[in-house]
């Protein structure tokens, strides 16, 4: 069964449900422009379109790109807990308030997963300018490291459940860091990153303990999402990553006509 989704006038996504995949979901960042928003199921095969349930929560406009001046959409492609040494599937709320769904995957076995020890201990989710994001700390607390200083974390993505990264599209990803380890007296973990073999950070980024804090970069994909984060050589520790979020830049092809249009005029 194969069937589209439109959010208004425009593709959201494409749903596929087979004998193998017999559930799927779909995500989507989207502004309003109007008091109210449409969905619509759309046939394009034999099979009659179908869903279960949708759900609509609120996002602070202060995240994931939603105060550009294009307020396209953001259609969710990878959302990640990287290091979780749990045994659960996923976190979402009420662990989350933005109840966005995070699911377990370590990328590399070579990794090795670290978590903070003493449970009580809080991680300042929401407490700082940097954290508008407020990634659980369910996900914060445990990170994904290499053996060694000089090794970097690198990973790529071609395609994610069978989603395919698409050329010539636009891609925003979202890399979550916490620092849980105490390094001891004046030693520090910086960090870099690249993304396929560009920088995005103006300047180092210097972790500090317990304190959340997401770096966000726009690009447009030609092949696979390639992502090298590694130690400066100012740092005392090797690098780390809590959580990883990657969304297509949706464009926005058809406008919807003026609700008032074909009104009677008093």
């Amino acid at each position: 069964m194969t069937f589209d989704i439109h959010l208004g006038v425009n593709l959201w996504d494409t749903v596929s449900l087979d004998s193998e995949s017999y559930w799927s979901f779909t995500e989507i960042i989207y502004t309003h422009t109007s008091d109210s928003i449409q969905i619509c199921l759309v046939k394009t095969g034999q099979s009659t379109p179908c869903i279960s349930s949708l759900e609509l929560r609120p996002l602070s406009s202060s995240v994931y790109a939603l105060n550009s001046t294009t307020n396209s959409p953001l259609l969710l492609y990878l959302r990640t807990d990287i290091a979780s040494l749990d045994a659960r599937e996923y976190v979402r709320y009420k662990d989350d308030v933005y109840d966005r769904i995070w699911r377990y995957d370590r990328d590399v076995d070579s990794w090795q997963s670290l978590e903070l020890d003493n449970y009580s201990t809080a991680i300042d989710i929401g407490s700082n300018k940097s954290d508008s994001y407020k990634v659980p700390s369910k996900v914060m607390r445990s990170v994904a490291t290499s053996q060694i200083v000089s090794d970097a974390l690198e990973f790529s993505y071609s395609s994610v459940l069978g989603i395919e990264v698409e050329n010539s599209s636009g891609y925003y990803t979202y890399f979550h860091f916490a620092e849980i380890e105490q390094l001891g007296v004046g030693k520090k973990r910086i960090i870099d990153i690249t993304l396929n073999s560009q920088s995005i950070l103006s300047e180092p980024l210097v972790l500090e303990y317990l304190k959340p804090v997401t770096v966000s970069s726009a690009y447009t994909a030609h092949g696979d999402i390639n992502v090298s984060i590694s130690a400066t050589s100012g740092s005392e520790a090797p690098p780390i990553l809590n959580a990883l979020e990657i969304y297509r830049f949706v464009p926005e092809i058809d406008f919807p006509t003026d609700a008032k249009d074909g009104m009677k005029l008093h």
